[in-house]
């Protein structure tokens, strides 16, 4: 599984927040719902949910740690 999709489907699976930085600066706090290969669904925290393009991700940042061991 390439570490991408692996990082995802941990968030995914754990429920995490978190928090998502775009490339222009601005934060989003929530939920990954779910992804593809080009859109994340973030879910905040008052229940709106927002599609995003990847290509406009700068970081991804949980809240707590991730039970998560990419494989090599």
């Amino acid at each position: 599984m390439p570490l991408q999709e692996a990082f995802f489907e941990a968030l995914k699976k754990e429920d995490a927040q978190i928090s998502l930085f775009l490339v222009s600066g601005i934060r989003l706090v929530g939920k990954i719902e779910n992804y593809d290969t080009f859109t994340v669904m973030l879910t905040g925290p008052n229940g709106v949910s927002q599609l995003i393009s990847k290509s406009a991700i700068s970081t991804i940042q949980p809240d707590k740690p991730l039970a998560f061991k990419p494989q090599a």
